[in-house]
């Protein structure tokens, strides 16, 4: 049940939320409903802010149930700023 509320505060790019769920032991590296991690969320709505946050907190690279990564998910989506912020946050 608590997932389901830090997944809506990705959804939501409600960081206060976001370290309030943090704070409170929450784990951000959870798979969704679709078998991907919250932290590609905020790049498939094109969220930079709540990615960086995400990325603070976030195994950047976790994969997908079929075997994506964050930057696949970015590349897929061409947007290269994620890309590169992504990469800088050592995902390659």
């Amino acid at each position: 049940m608590q997932t389901c509320s830090l997944e809506q505060a990705v959804v939501n790019g409600d960081t206060d939320a976001l370290r309030k769920f943090l704070k409170s032991g929450e784990n951000i590296n959870v798979m969704d409903i679709n078998g991907e991690p919250l932290l590609f969320i905020p790049i498939v709505s094109g969220d930079m802010e709540t990615l960086k946050f995400c990325l603070m907190h976030s195994d950047v690279s976790m994969t997908s149930e079929d075997d994506k990564t964050a930057l696949m998910i970015a590349v897929e989506m061409n947007d290269m700023d994620m890309v590169k912020k992504l990469i800088k946050a050592g995902e390659s």
